[in-house]
């Protein structure tokens, strides 16, 4: 789940200057459903990484397909050249935020729930990292999204995101290969 996460990532890189370049076409569709998938990605991910036995069963796809569903939705009112009718375009866009936003928090109480009484310090202290720093990347990058509304970010606030991103990956890199095994294993059976 961690290298599905990472492909969705840097697809949430490259979704903008795709679409801006590419439209809704055929070609596109591949990067802008791993950008979506982004907030699902990282719920599932947090669930593997932190509930020690997890196994991806066939339910968790449920609400990742809704979350695509109305995240390919949005992107299709929003590109339409036909002006969507009344409130659909807006109500399938907030909609769409708070289900992405309903699966970062997710994330972050599983990331949480355990926290206290995980025997493994170093998984312990990811959680408290992973926790500030990933999730709440992740909060604020769909707050823009939705105060941006049908507005593309501006050149630099696409460079900092990048930048963030960058910063957030090479971080848990660093703290993975200074901690090793012992912040993702799941704590041997007594």
């Amino acid at each position: 789940l961690g290298g599905l996460l990472a492909v969705a990532v840097a697809a949430h890189l490259l979704c903008t200057p795709v679409v801006h370049a590419w439209g809704l076409r055929a070609a596109s569709v591949p990067i802008l459903l791993a950008c979506i998938a982004v907030p699902g990605l990282f719920w599932l991910f947090a669930r593997a990484l932190f509930e020690d036995g997890f196994r991806l069963r066939a339910w968790h796809a449920v609400p990742l397909v809704a979350l695509l569903a109305l995240g390919m939705a949005d992107v299709f009112l929003r590109l339409s050249t036909a002006a969507p009718s009344g409130m659909l375009a807006p109500v399938v866009t907030v909609a769409s935020k708070l289900l992405a936003l309903a699966f970062i928090f997710a994330a972050l109480a599983q990331a949480l729930a355990g926290r206290a009484a995980d025997l493994v310090d170093v998984r312990r202290d990811l959680r408290a990292w992973l926790v500030a720093a990933s999730g709440g990347y992740m909060v604020a990058v769909v707050a823009v999204e939705l105060y941006l509304r049908r507005e593309n970010a501006p050149p630099g606030l696409s460079v900092a995101s990048a930048a963030a991103i960058l910063l957030l990956g090479l971080s848990l890199g660093v703290a993975l290969l200074r901690e090793g095994r012992q912040a993702i294993a799941p704590v041997p059976a007594v």
